[in-house]
């Protein structure tokens, strides 16, 4: 039953990331007004990393203890201004990766946790309710407890409320998660061979 539930929540993000890049190619065909462009533009240089939590680094083991304590959890595929095809697919798989990681299985199913992917682009955002404006899934980010931001670059860190994971060009699908076994917990991600906690 764990496993059935967990390949549904799989086929699931996998359907939103497809319907995410669908989304986008369909956009790229549309020419907003000029001041719909400047107001876009405005408001996506004024939203900035600090909106998805504070900036405090803890270590890896204090993020997990909160990641399992936390009611609403965000994992936040971060598209905006990144402008490469491959690398946007590998934003996209790293937070399907993390969605589907053993970690985050147990979350939701023994947990009860709420879990939502977010794809932001520059002015709207994608989730599996559909697709929205940008403040609107900015605003339910704000809300929720923790997230895991994933963004183009190479940052990997841990803050008092988000994990930030960078991606680049090379991504190997499936090294984006947390794996849970009996105990200890590991997080994984490509920029680093493993890190583990408690």
């Amino acid at each position: 039953m764990k496993n059935f539930l967990t390949i549904i929540l799989v086929i699931i993000a996998l359907v939103a990331a497809y319907a995410i890049l669908t989304a986008s190619s369909k956009s790229t065909d549309q020419h907003p007004q000029n001041n719909e462009i400047n107001q876009t533009s405005n408001y996506t240089q004024n939203t900035s990393e600090i909106e998805f939590g504070s900036n405090l680094s803890i270590d890896s083991d204090v993020f997990l203890v909160r990641l399992e304590e936390a009611q609403n959890i965000a994992i936040v595929q971060d598209l905006r201004n990144v402008n490469d095809s491959d690398i946007k697919r590998n934003i996209l798989q790293c937070g399907t990766d993390f969605a589907g990681s053993s970690e985050f299985g147990y979350l939701m199913q023994v947990l009860k946790r709420n879990v939502t992917i977010y794809a932001l682009e520059d002015s709207k955002c994608t989730t599996l309710d559909g697709i929205f404006d940008l403040k609107t899934c900015l605003n339910q980010i704000k809300n929720s407890n923790i997230s895991i931001h994933v963004k183009s670059g190479k940052q990997y860190a841990f803050y008092e409320n988000k994990f930030v994971v960078g991606i680049e060009k090379e991504y190997t699908a499936g090294t984006c998660g947390i794996r849970r076994t009996s105990q200890p917990r590991t997080v994984r991600n490509q920029t680093s061979n493993q890190t583990n906690s408690s």
